[in-house]
Order: structure tokens, then sequence, then C-alpha cells
């Protein structure tokens, strides 16, 4: 529906406004929570066919076609930090995540809380930090299910691998010139270090360009570092959560539906087979550690100091 927006500065000076669209978003918050996620679109049906605003202080550029004022998802009502805290983690790592800003945020005059105001992910995000035309990328979800696009050629590689012995270096040479390893590794060892136990059987996007090679996005964290609500949900509740075994969880060939069946982690079983592969993964680095707390992150300091951060914006 047609909506006006205003933004205002720490000051409450009113910097910039727009006529845009707007839709309830989300997936289980939707119902779940009571203060609604919201995505705003730039069309010139409704005035504006672009937000030219620096909506977000960590990005070099302006022009937005759409962002979202996020509820934290299942962190809402706890920290409302996790998902914004975690991505961010992985700046200046290579890794595309959705960049972030808190927002008070009034609705006709009615308060209705502080939202992360975040990027959207769509082929205009992408398209905006690659330089690409947004006409041209290819946007896959789950095991391949079109967002935007054509899923034959990675449809094409899920078979490749899956028929295909990548103990074999000229076997592993058919991925290598399909898939951004390096984003891969760095992708799988980041969700891994995150124990985030909702992936990869959900909340999993990726994508390409004619040009390009299959890279993935990382988004909705919620379930990082342990459940948002109860330490030691996915265990016996004896340990805390940052000491699941993730990796064998990535790894896990015959999971249930949800959160890792056999499809979600059948790439990743495959590549780690090659000697290769194996060795890039363990050499992956950016990760936010240190040598005495990489098993911990909850005794991390660079974690600390972030996370830390994000809660004075909420607080």
């Amino acid at each position: 529906r047609p909506v006006h927006v205003s933004f205002f500065d720490h000051d409450k000076n009113q910097q910039v406004s727009f006529n845009a669209g707007t839709k309830i978003f989300g997936g289980w918050s939707r119902g779940q929570n009571e203060q609604r996620s919201f995505s705003f679109f730039a069309r010139s049906q409704y005035g504006d066919s672009e937000f030219k605003y620096p909506l977000f202080d960590e990005l070099p550029y302006n022009s937005y076609q759409n962002f979202i004022l996020r509820n934290s998802g299942q962190d809402w009502m706890r920290s409302s930090i996790h998902d914004a805290a975690l991505t961010s983690l992985m700046r200046g790592s290579g890794l595309e995540f959705l960049e972030h800003n808190p927002a008070a945020t009034y609705i006709n005059g009615e308060y209705w809380g502080v939202y992360n105001m975040r990027e959207k992910l769509n082929e205009h995000t992408i398209a905006a930090k690659f330089n690409l035309d947004p006409d041209d990328i290819t946007i896959l979800e789950a095991e391949g299910i079109i967002v935007q696009g054509d899923n034959s050629e990675y449809l094409q590689l899920i078979d490749y691998v899956s028929n295909s012995d990548l103990r074999s270096n000229i076997n592993f040479q058919y991925v290598v010139d399909r898939v951004d390893l390096k984003n891969y590794a760095l992708y799988q060892a980041t969700q891994i270090y995150f124990n985030n136990w909702d992936w990869p059987g959900n909340n999993i996007k990726f994508w390409t360009h004619p040009e390009g090679k299959w890279r993935w996005f990382l988004y909705d964290t919620d379930f990082g570092f342990g459940a948002p609500w109860e330490v030691g949900w996915f265990n016996d509740g004896t340990t805390d959560d940052y000491q699941d075994n993730t990796l064998n969880h990535a790894l896990e060939p015959n999971g249930p539906g949800w959160p890792n069946p056999p499809w979600s982690t059948q790439l990743f079983r495959a590549l780690i087979t090659n000697m290769n592969f194996r060795n890039q993964f363990l050499a992956t680095d950016h990760l936010p550690r240190s040598e005495k707390h990489l098993s911990n992150p909850r005794k991390n300091s660079a974690c600390k100091r972030i996370i830390t951060t994000h809660l004075s914006c909420v607080c």
C-alpha cells in the first residue's frame, strides 16, 4: 500500500521524505511477533523511483530501490540485535551481508519501537554492491528454488557433484569453474562458527551473473551463538550451545527436514572430500576470533566489542 516515509536525525531534524509502497515482511515473525516487519519499495507509481539518501552509514552509495524495517525475527523482545550484530562481524571479509542502522519508528504518530533498518536481499542490493545490471543477476534459495533468473546451471552443478568423485582434481575442476570457492569456504566457516542452527536447510540464498561464479549471501542468523531464547535448546540442556559440533551439523548426510536435510549439506559434503578444498576451508581467515578463544565466541574480544556497540544503539 502507498505510504509516506520521513527520516529524522538524532536531533529530531527531518532529513528527507519519500512516497513509497510498503507491505508486511518476514516468515515466522509475521504471526509470531506483534511488532511486524515492513519492506518499503521505491516505485514511480508511488511518486519516487529511488530512495536517494544515505540510509546506511557503512555503505558508499546513496540510492536504493528498497529497504526493510526488521523486528529482529526470532530475537524479537530479547536482544533485538542478534542478526545485525553477528553479520556485521564479517564486515571487511568479502562476504556479502545486509547492512543495518537502528531506527526508532513511528507509524501515524504512534511509537512502534526500535527496528533494525536493513537492506533487502534482492537483485538491486547485489547489483549495487558489485556494480552489476540487476537484470543479469540470478538468485536462488534452498535447493535451487528460483527467486530471480534461471536455476538450470545450478541444478546441473548439483547433479554433477552428486554423481562424481570430487577427490579427483579433474572432476573437482568442474566445480572450481562454477563456484567461488573462497566465498563458499568463508560462508560455511562463518555459519559453523556462528553455530547457526536455523541453517543450512533454511535461510540460504546464493547468486550469480553471466560473467561470475556462484556466491552465497549471509543473512538471518537469529539462531547464531545459540538460540536466542534458551541456552541448550538444541542439545540436552546441560551444555552451552557454543559447544555444539556445528561442523557435524553442516556435514550431516541424513538430517531431518529441518534444520539440515540431506540436500542442504550435499555440496559441502562433496567438496570436503577434495583435499584442495579441505585445506582451503581449514585455512579460511577473516573470522572474528582470537587464538585463545576460537571455540568460545562469548569470550572473544572482537565479538564482545562489536556486540556491545550494537547493544548501545538499542538501550
